[in-house]
């Protein structure tokens, strides 16, 4: 009968036990609901409250099986939850429209779209897209921005204009340096898919097609540690005609496909495919009275916790911290240049051709951490970490 159906049935989160309505009416067929039992449970990771509903003719006969049905998600699960056959979904929460009928999902509008002042600072590895990746393989990049402008008139994408700062890590600086700063950049992102729109976490999506050939994808639906919903919907897989194993469309084992968040502009995901691990991490975020995580101040982002495992020359600086100069001693006669930088990268002073050893001044340097370069014939052969106070 489920696949025959030409409405869905009508479920309401806020039913008690032992509640009954009318779920679907067609012509003389009129099947109920009514919950069961109500009960805690882990959806998703998350504490919630789930409900199992049963269907019966009004005379109280069983017509079917169960469903469970979750609270904070909507999440359906039960023999009748999708229809494979006519590509439609069986089931219609109730609720978008009714506050009291229980939590829906989120509009789609929401996944993706940040609003002007909003700040963000993003991580990302092996993240090849400008400009939330430095498009190198394996590198890792920093972005601390704050939208200016948005445009919502555009199909399909979300357009932004922002103002930030990008920083690159450098393994030989063994730290981040900065490739932008206070830069204004313009930006997109896709928008929901109609496809994904209207379906229930966990839902199968099955394209147009013959049953013989058929191309199946999976919602998917997570949170954010943020508090933030996450929608994805899983590659889509192709079955051959006969065959009940299906290659997905990435033409890789499992590929997932693309995800979005509620209220950031950036595509935040974590993989690990072919091209090795790739992942993209919001650090902080500040939208109005959201708050999440801790900004990284650059200045203590660009700099090493630690000095590098070798060097090629020793290099001898003191005293550390310092105060109006420090005493740099190179291990040879050897004409060496030297340069200190601030933590982004800023040359502030260059001594040349030193051997043995030299002084440099410091009393004009504001307080704080500063770096040592020692370098021969542009090569660099030493660093060393230095404060002042």
């Amino acid at each position: 009968m489920y696949n025959e159906l030409d409405e869905p049935f009508v479920l309401y989160q806020g039913a008690g036990v032992g509640q009954r309505w009318l779920a679907y009416v067609d012509g003389p067929y009129r099947i109920m609901a009514e919950v069961t039992e109500v009960d805690s449970a882990t959806v998703l990771g998350l504490p919630d409250e789930i409900k199992r509903i049963v269907f019966t003719t009004e005379r109280g006969d069983s017509v079917g099986g169960e469903v469970v049905i979750s609270r904070r998600y909507g999440l359906v699960t039960g023999i009748r939850f999708h229809q494979v056959l006519f590509e439609r979904t069986t089931y219609a929460l109730a609720g978008m429209d009714a506050p009291e009928a229980g939590r829906q999902l989120p509009e789609p509008e929401t996944y993706g779209l940040a609003a002007v002042g909003d700040t963000f600072q993003i991580e990302s590895y092996n993240y090849l897209t400008e400009p939330f990746g430095s498009g190198t393989p394996f590198a890792r990049r920093n972005s601390s921005f704050t939208i200016l402008e948005v445009d919502t008139t555009q199909t399909g994408i979300y357009a932004y204009r922002a103002r930030g700062d990008f920083y690159d890590y450098v393994p030989s600086f063994a730290g981040y340096r900065a490739v932008r700063l206070d830069t204004v950049f313009d930006f997109t992102i896709d928008r929901v898919p109609d496809a994904l729109t209207e379906v229930q976490p966990g839902q199968v999506l099955i394209s147009p097609g013959s049953p013989d050939r058929r191309r199946v994808a999976k919602s998917e639906l997570s949170e954010h540690r943020c508090g933030f919903l996450q929608l994805r919907a899983s590659t889509p897989v192709t079955f051959p005609p006969g065959e009940n194993c299906g290659l997905d469309d990435s033409h890789v084992d499992g590929g997932p496909g693309p995800v979005y968040t509620q209220f950031v502009p950036v595509p935040l995901d974590s993989i690990h495919g072919q091209a090795g691990p790739q992942w993209a991490s919001l650090r902080y975020l500040s939208s109005g009275d959201r708050r999440c995580g801790t900004f990284v101040d650059p200045a203590k982002l660009s700099v090493s916790t630690r000095e590098p495992l070798t060097h090629r020359i020793d290099v001898q600086l003191y005293p550390n911290p310092a105060g109006d100069q420090i005493t740099v001693e190179l291990p040879d006669d050897l004409a060496y240049d030297l340069e200190v930088i601030n933590p982004t990268g800023g040359k502030l002073r260059t001594v040349t051709a030193v051997r043995r050893s030299t002084v440099i001044p410091t009393r004009v340097l504001p307080g704080g951490v500063y770096i040592l370069l020692v370098s021969r014939d542009g090569q660099l052969l030493g660093r060393r970490r230095f404060t002042v106070e």
